[in-house]
């Protein structure tokens, strides 16, 4: 069947194309044939006319916008201003990649609020937390939500920490008018009278099937600042999270209003390929698709990040997953800024951690020894690995933005990391590192059936942290075994031999790839390192060690009969992010599926279920106590050092 998105959606000049003449063309010739034989001539034609009558206005019907919902028209607009012509475009003629690409996350990043796009229940309810509620109604079709101002709650819980809000504190009420996110959790955002977007001060979690104050959802110090400033999306998440932005943010004295918009909202081809004005107008006419796709000629009017250069290809995805400043010219509309193929040191200046000097900015996003440990700086950590500075690795070396037809998986399995079909795997690596290929037990001194000879395992380990969880470095390098000194980063070896000591990988690492060793206390020679960074380290060294006690391959080299008297005890960590990966790695372990903890339950809840969770004694499974004397001392040491990891 004709696309209804061919050159254009609700667009009568477009409709009138040459895919819309042969389409009635094609009606015509299959009626006339039908139809021979049947009466006279006039009748014939009297009936061919009405077929061709009705299927024009059955196009027509399908192609028709409908009457758009309130929160469409509050949404941000999107616009053709800048040479965006949104994805329905693209689909007619690249079915295939619209289609994987739609099955992506990156589709919804950012999305209108509907019953198809909201992820929590479409349904009126009343949560209530932190000394606040906020009610969700279905007005007309639409949700509605009324909330305690952000700004206002902000504000208070700045110079009032620890505290619960007042009951008078600022309400807002209005439409939920968009989403933001949609893999692990999703944020909701009013529209303001004056153009900003306010954002829900709750959180729909995915999986959890809850409402949670945003400011347990994010890795900062306990009685964090949930406050999000009004505009917040329209001056800053508006670069990430949609295509062809433009914040048209006007200032006047201590108020500002906007009339934001955008070319698409979300993720969308696009963002990758540069704006495609000039690459519809000129592959209109089929003739002229048909006779390119001949001749394999070079597209101009169209970016392909596959054919880039490395730097230039990697910019692509460094546009959105990089940290930096953005760079504002005088000759330029702040509007118009990156696109796929440009130079992005030209509008962003990529953050170093040479060039951080505010140590605790510095532990916001990056560890001690240089490397990322927050999710969405991928390219700031792949720019500091050897494979990119002295190879040809770019991101699309193992990630892929559209699934071939020739791949088996589902998209569902496809899309959760976007990697190449076989890229979750050795192939990665040894497709630039063949020599390993046949020498895999020598290089790993592990089972090459074993995880310990899975190369990201050793090279690419969980250290970086983000949505409630930690996910691989992107910046590949081999593990050292460091002192603690300063919350350094974990190192692989520890974080899968969990019940190890940093004296044992590093007697380790000298003897198999003549590493030096650095001085150890004491406790470093005799203590597993995963303890001593989950009681004595830093939040996010907390949050690293907890969630490798609930990893698999971890759990397959260390056992499962110890962790839970130490998970345990952390279940009051002053951490909300701390206490929610605690709590869903202790239900991984064996006779503690059933064990419920509500990480947002208060210290007196917390409190109950430390005491609960080391009372458990799950039938046939043999916990081995931790030792609570020494859980105590490291814990009297812990770093307490403000953290406040920025996703």
């Amino acid at each position: 069947m004709l696309s209804p998105t061919c050159g254009g959606i609700y667009n009568w000049k477009m409709v009138v194309s040459w895919e819309l003449v042969a389409f009635l063309l094609i009606v015509a010739i299959a009626a006339g044939l039908v139809i021979r034989g049947l009466g006279s001539l006039l009748d014939r034609f009297l009936i061919v006319l009405a077929v061709l009558t009705g299927a024009t206005l059955y196009i027509t019907l399908v192609w028709s916008p409908g009457e758009p919902t309130l929160a469409k028209r509050l949404s941000p607009p999107e616009s053709q201003a800048l040479g965006y012509v949104s994805s329905k475009a693209c689909r007619a003629c690249h079915p295939q990649n619209y289609d994987t690409w739609h099955a992506s996350y990156h589709r919804t990043m950012t999305q209108v609020a509907s019953r198809d796009t909201v992820i929590a229940p479409w349904e009126p309810v009343e949560v209530s937390g932190r000394g606040r509620t906020m009610r969700i109604d279905i007005r007309d079709g639409q949700l509605w939500a009324d909330d305690v101002d952000g700004m206002a709650l902000g504000e208070y819980l700045t110079r009032n920490p620890g505290t619960l809000p007042p009951k008078n504190l600022l309400r807002r009420s209005g439409p939920v008018v968009m989403t933001t996110g949609s893999h692990h959790m999703q944020i909701y955002w009013f529209r303001g009278k004056e153009g900003l977007f306010h954002q829900l001060n709750w959180v729909w979690l995915k999986d959890d099937e809850r409402w949670v104050p945003a400011e347990d959802v994010y890795s900062q110090p306990p009685h964090g600042n949930t406050g999000i400033a009004p505009g917040f999306w329209n001056t800053n998440c508006i670069h990430c999270h949609s295509t062809g932005p433009e914040p048209r943010l006007v200032r006047a004295g201590s108020r500002s209003t906007a009339d934001t918009r955008v070319g698409e909202l979300g993720i969308s081809c696009e963002a990758c390929h540069g704006p495609a004005d000039k690459h519809i107008q000129k592959h209109q006419n089929p003739l002229s698709r048909y006779w390119h796709r001949f001749t394999g000629a070079d597209d101009v009017t169209i970016v392909n990040p596959l054919k880039l250069s490395k730097k230039r290809a990697t910019e692509v995805c460094g546009q959105c997953h990089g940290l930096g400043r953005t760079v504002t010219h005088d000759n330029q509309p702040d509007d118009v800024g990156y696109r796929p193929g440009d130079n992005l040191d030209v509008y962003k200046h990529m953050a170093s951690p040479m060039q951080i000097h505010d140590k605790k900015q510095l532990s916001m996003y990056y560890w001690p020894d240089g490397t990322t440990r927050v999710t969405g700086r991928e390219y700031n950590a792949l720019q500091e690995s050897r494979c990119f500075l002295d190879g040809e690795m770019t991101c699309m070396s193992c990630h892929t933005m559209h699934k071939l037809q020739s791949d088996p998986r589902s998209l569902s399995e496809w899309t959760d990391d976007q990697l190449t079909l076989g890229m979750d795997g050795n192939k990665a690596c040894i497709q630039c590192h063949a020599e390993q290929a046949s020498k895999i037990e020598k290089h790993t001194h592990h089972a090459p059936s074993s995880v310990g000879s899975d190369c990201y395992n050793c090279h690419m380990p969980n250290t970086t942290n983000g949505l409630l969880k930690m996910t691989r470095s992107h910046t590949i390098d081999s593990p050292t075994a460091r002192s603690m000194n300063e919350g350094s980063r974990p190192n692989a070896c520890n974080l899968c031999h969990l019940d190890r000591t940093l004296k044992w990988t590093q007697e380790r690492l000298e003897e198999w790839y003549g590493q030096s060793s650095s001085p150890l206390t004491e406790e470093e020679k005799s203590i597993p390192a995963s303890v001593l960074w989950l009681v004595q380290g830093d939040a996010i060294q907390r949050a690293a060690a907890a969630w490798h006690f609930g990893w698999s391959p971890a759990q397959t080299a260390s056992g499962q009969d110890w962790q839970a008297a130490w998970l345990a005890r952390t279940l009051d960590d002053p951490y909300a992010a701390v206490r929610y990966i605690s709590g869903r790695s202790l239900v991984s372990l064996p006779g503690y599926e059933d064990f419920r903890y509500d990480y947002l339950s208060g210290p007196d809840g917390q409190d109950e279920a430390v005491r609960r969770a080391l009372k458990w004694s799950p039938q046939s499974v043999n916990i081995q106590p931790a030792d609570a004397e020494l859980f105590e001392i490291l814990r009297a040491q812990r770093n307490n050092t403000p953290i406040t990891v920025v996703e």
